[in-house]
C-alpha cells in the first residue's frame, strides 16, 4: 500500500531487498510582482501621520516612542483633503475654461454671420447755423439734392487731382499713381489715355520742378451724367516766379460702379465715382 500511495508523486522504486529513491529537485518561487504590487499599496494605504499642533514630530522622538513605520507618514505624505482640494480646483478651472472657450467659438461663428448685414450708406448733413442743434439728413441717393451735391463735389476734386502738380513726388504718386485718386476715379480707358498723356511731360516737369495750382471757378450739370467745370491754372518755378496762366474748360462723363477694393484703398473711392470720358480745351 506505502508502495502504490508515492510511487507515482516520488518515482521511488521498491525492489526486494533494498529502497531506492531518486532526488527531488526542489526549485525556489519568487513572488509574482502585481502580488507585491498590491502588497505595498496595502501597506501604504493603512499608514497614518503624525502631526503636533505646531508642525511634524521630530523623528529621534518618533523613534524614540517606538515608531516603527519610519519617517514617512510624519515627514514625506501629502495630506489627502489638501490634495483632494487642489485637485477639484484644477478640474474647475479646466471645465471653466473650456465652457469659455465654447462660448468665444459661438460668438464669433454669430459675429461672421452677421457681418454681411452691415452697410454703410453716406448720408447729407445740412448745417444752417452753428448755434442752432438741429441738422438735417438726407439719403445719398439718385434724384435728391445730396447726390446731386456729392456728385458735384467728386468732379471737383477729381478736376483738381488729375491737373495740380506739386513738388512732392509722394503726393503726385498718390495722385497719379497705378492706385492713386486718378485711377481708382477713372474708366481703364480713360486711366490709360491720361498716362499716355502725362508721361512723357510729367519728367520734364521734374526736371524744371514746376508747380501748377489750380482755381476751380464753375461746375455745370449740363445732362444726366454729363458735367462741364470752368478752371484756371498758374504755372510757376520752384522760385515762384510765374510761368503761365491760362483757362480751361473740361467736360466729363460720370457714372456710379460698385468695385471691389481693397480695405487700404477704401477711402480712395468709396461712393464707386468714375468718370468714364474727360476732355479738356483751352478757353479764349
Amino acid at each position: 500500500m506505502w508502495e502504490q500511495q508515492f510511487a507515482g508523486t516520488h518515482r521511488n522504486r521498491v525492489g526486494p531487498g533494498f529502497l531506492k529513491a531518486e532526488p527531488v529537485r526542489l526549485l525556489r518561487v519568487t513572488p509574482a510582482r502585481p502580488l507585491l504590487e498590491s502588497v505595498v499599496k496595502f501597506s501604504r494605504s493603512f499608514s497614518f501621520r503624525t502631526r503636533a499642533f505646531g508642525g511634524q514630530r521630530d523623528p529621534s522622538s518618533i523613534a524614540a516612542g517606538g515608531d516603527r513605520l519610519g519617517v514617512y507618514p510624519a515627514e514625506c505624505d501629502v495630506p489627502a483633503l489638501e490634495g483632494r482640494r487642489y485637485l477639484w480646483t484644477a478640474r474647475a478651472f479646466a471645465i471653466g475654461m473650456f465652457l469659455s472657450l465654447c462660448v468665444n467659438v459661438v460668438l464669433g461663428f454669430a459675429l461672421a454671420g452677421l457681418s454681411p448685414l452691415v452697410r454703410v450708406e453716406p448720408m447729407l448733413l445740412t448745417f444752417k447755423d452753428k448755434s442752432e442743434q438741429l441738422v438735417k439728413v438726407e439719403p445719398f441717393s439718385r434724384g435728391t439734392k445730396g447726390f446731386e451735391l456729392m456728385t458735384e463735389m467728386q468732379v471737383r476734386d477729381y478736376v483738381l487731382s488729375r491737373h495740380e502738380i506739386v513738388l512732392d513726388e509722394d503726393e503726385m504718386k498718390r495722385r497719379w499713381g497705378g492706385g492713386g485718386v486718378v485711377a481708382h476715379r477713372s474708366d481703364a480707358d480713360e486711366y490709360r489715355r491720361f498716362v499716355a498723356e502725362m508721361a512723357p511731360k510729367y519728367e520734364e516737369i521734374r526736371q524744371r520742378r514746376l508747380v501748377r495750382s489750380v482755381v476751380v471757378h464753375r461746375v455745370s450739370k449740363i445732362a444726366e451724367g454729363y458735367w462741364q467745370v470752368e478752371f484756371s491754372t498758374n504755372d510757376c518755378d520752384a522760385a515762384g516766379r510765374k510761368i503761365a496762366d491760362s483757362l480751361w474748360v473740361a467736360s466729363m462723363t460720370t457714372a456710379y460702379v460698385p468695385r471691389e477694393i481693397s480695405w487700404e484703398d477704401r477711402y480712395m473711392n468709396p461712393l464707386g465715382f468714375i468718370v468714364t470720358a474727360y476732355s479738356v480745351t483751352a478757353k479764349q
